[in-house]
């Protein structure tokens, strides 16, 4: 193989090796300089959102949603004194005219220690007239267990069986059914109990007693509890106009001056009218809210009171299912929570209550972290912000709420991949051509340098072989 010679113009030069070893070298520090850009791009988008999340989270009031223990965390005891249930006489009309007393008294301290999650683990029933006709066909073997009672006070007064006992407080309730049933309970109620206030009692069964209840003998089964509950009779949802005026009527906004909360009645109304109607809401044409509406909502909440929108999705705040105050649709338990998303300005974050429970909510750092959602606005309410803040924000009834699962695009994650892939392909390629015309280069340098000693030593060579004759 012929070497390059300096005459060939397709040579290189030291000269044109050096230039393009800078060349390579500036390519190598513009590629690095781009790669830190796009990963400071990267880690700085990160610190934002999670700045963003941290700011929603500090304007929702989490304090407000307490977690609840689980009927599985709490122990009941239960009752084992079977000589004292033995003694209870009620299988005749004329035995039921009397009070066991040692059993009732018995009942009443054992139900001192059952909370609503111990009745829950009972297994507790609500009382109708069916019920109370099985209890009463065979009451020996309902002894002790837990039932709740609604209904109206017929008869209401206090009375000691023992002086070394405490007062009790008796009573007759008559059930939305026109059924029947005796109550007695020790720690007195935190109103001023009269007849036909309509009350809730958890308690367990003693026995089928005939007791009077103005003014007649009525029979039913006698119950032992703590206390009794304000309640409310059942109630069903109301037609749409009834309730759109009812609650421009009964429902205004918080203000600095008025903060009134969320109103019971309106909010129940709202509530029933979410669980029995909300499937039939042509929800395609309602509104979806946005950062426009939801600052028109903040500014004159009374134009949208009761109307139906749609949620975007939206980053799950806070959900959980809890447990129901006492309400006419006889829930037990209800989920509310707290949504935000990324492109409202008026409000950080809105809050909603729904009439259905969906444990997997809870679960917002995972399958839950997104959510979609239908319901009705109610009113703006004033509250305190996680970071102690007082806070606005709209309060919606939800329809429904849904989890919302992205569909996982690969292409962006692939681009990402062969834009790597290629970068490090580049580096490599680069790196070995510079690797090669480094050694191109060192052996065209030592091509030189051998050329130019043979050189030298042929120029010595033929100046030694002119100087010889004359020598001679």
């Amino acid at each position: 193989m012929k070497p390059p010679s300096g005459d060939n113009p397709r040579s290189t030069t030291p000269a044109q090796l050096a230039a393009m070893t800078r060349r390579d070298r500036n390519k190598l520090f513009l590629l690095g300089i781009a790669a830190l850009l796009l990963g400071a791009g990267y880690f700085g988008t990160r610190l934002t959102k999670g700045r963003y999340e941290r700011a929603q989270a500090e304007q929702v009031p989490t304090a407000e949603l307490p977690e609840e223990p689980s009927v599985q965390q709490v122990q009941t005891l239960p009752f084992e004194d079977g000589e004292i249930l033995a003694t209870i006489r009620d299988a005749t009309p004329e035995e039921r005219l009397a009070i066991s007393d040692q059993a009732l008294t018995a009942l009443l301290y054992y139900s001192m220690y059952l909370a609503p999650l111990n009745y829950e683990a009972l297994g507790i029933r609500d009382l109708d007239a069916a019920l109370c006709a099985e209890v009463a066909a065979d009451p020996g073997s309902q002894r002790v267990a837990p039932f709740r009672a609604r209904g109206w006070l017929e008869a209401f007064g206090k009375r000691r069986r023992d002086p070394d006992q405490p007062e009790e407080h008796w009573g007759a309730l008559r059930l939305e059914d026109d059924a029947f049933v005796h109550v007695a309970f020790i720690t007195p109620p935190e109103w001023e109990i009269a007849v036909g206030d309509f009350v809730r009692l958890d308690g367990v069964f003693v026995q089928i007693h005939r007791g009077e209840a103005g003014g007649v003998l009525r029979e039913g089964p006698l119950l032992a509890g703590r206390n009794v509950l304000r309640s409310v009779p059942r109630c069903e949802a109301k037609d749409e106009r009834t309730l759109r005026a009812e609650l421009l009527r009964d429902v205004a906004d918080d203000t600095l001056d008025d903060v009134s909360g969320i109103p019971e009645g309106p909010f129940w109304d709202l509530m029933a009218y979410a669980h029995e109607h909300g499937d039939e809401v042509n929800w395609d044409e309602a509104l979806e809210l946005n950062d426009g509406i939801l600052r028109n909502l903040l500014a004159d909440g009374e134009a949208f009171r009761g109307v139906p929108f749609r949620f975007p999705i939206c980053p799950n705040l806070d959900s959980r299912t809890k447990r129901a105050r006492e309400n006419c649709l006889r829930l037990e338990r209800v989920t509310e929570g707290w949504v935000g998303n990324f492109m409202w300005k008026a409000v950080p974050a809105v809050k909603w209550t729904g009439p259905f429970v969906k444990e997997e909510l809870s679960d917002r750092y995972g399958a839950a972290r997104l959510l979609t959602a239908r319901g009705f606005f109610l009113k703006n309410h004033y509250f305190t912000t996680g970071g102690g803040a007082p806070g606005r924000a709209p309060f919606f009834v939800v329809h429904d709420v849904q989890i919302f699962t992205p569909i996982v695009d690969r292409r962006p994650q692939m681009l990402l991949f062969g834009v790597a892939v290629g970068t490090l392909a580049m580096v490599a390629l680069i790196w070995f051509l510079l690797r090669r015309d480094r050694r191109s280069s060192e052996r065209l340098a030592a091509e030189l340098i051998r050329r130019r000693r043979a050189r030298v030593a042929k120029e010595a060579a033929a100046s030694s072989v002119e100087a010889s004759p004359e020598a001679q």
